[in-house]
């Protein structure tokens, strides 16, 4: 029971604040200064845009600056704050701490 409790409350722990939402509108139309999930090359990286026109994207991830051509990305998700999983983060931990509490002392 124990261990069931301690993983389910560090599965709660480790999700984010942000949610990824299908991005529907061409990729020429992306914001420049906006985060999007991009998946190219069978790879899928969380991708800060700095430049964009209609044949190619420059974008920034981990100190790196590179331009690819639009024709490269198979998927986009825009990124959103989740208000719902930024307030709730709290009440799970709050709840974890008190419940592995309530177990550690029966």
């Amino acid at each position: 029971m124990r261990k069931l409790f301690l993983i389910l409350s560090i599965a709660f722990l480790f999700q984010s604040c942000f949610t990824y939402r299908a991005y529907n509108a061409p990729a020429s139309n992306m914001e420049v200064g906006r985060t999007y999930k991009i998946e190219r090359n069978n790879k899928s990286e969380n991708l800060k845009i700095k430049a964009i026109d209609e044949n190619n994207v420059t974008i920034m991830s981990v100190g790196r600056q590179e331009t690819f051509p639009l024709s490269e990305i198979t998927k986009i998700h825009s990124r959103r704050m989740s208000v719902l999983k930024t307030a709730a983060l709290p009440v799970i931990v709050i709840g974890s701490l008190v419940g592995l509490a309530v177990v550690a002392w029966q």
